[in-house]
């Protein structure tokens, strides 16, 4: 299932946590990748109201694949969610 689905010009958002249970890091950081492209279109092509909230997702998306990228790596850092907002 897509995490955005477009209805009659009604963006609508379903996130399936189940889809993130069996991936191996490397597929958990392609996937936001994927959700963070989706939301950037997204983001180019609706109005402004809505763009702020794509944007929002955009920088989430990307915080999660970097914190994941992170803990893979094994680096000891304060993860970048932890240092803005999350």
């Amino acid at each position: 299932m897509n995490f955005f689905m477009k209805r009659e010009a009604v963006v609508t958002h379903h996130f399936m946590s189940a889809e993130f249970l069996d991936l191996s890091p490397d597929e958990l950081i392609a996937k936001c990748r994927e959700y963070r492209a989706e939301a950037e279109r997204l983001a180019a092509t609706t109005s402004s109201d809505m763009r702020k909230r794509y944007i929002h997702l955009v920088m989430q998306w990307s915080l999660l694949a970097e914190d994941i990228r992170r803990t893979q790596a094994g680096l000891h850092e304060e993860p970048l969610s932890a240092q803005g907002s999350v």
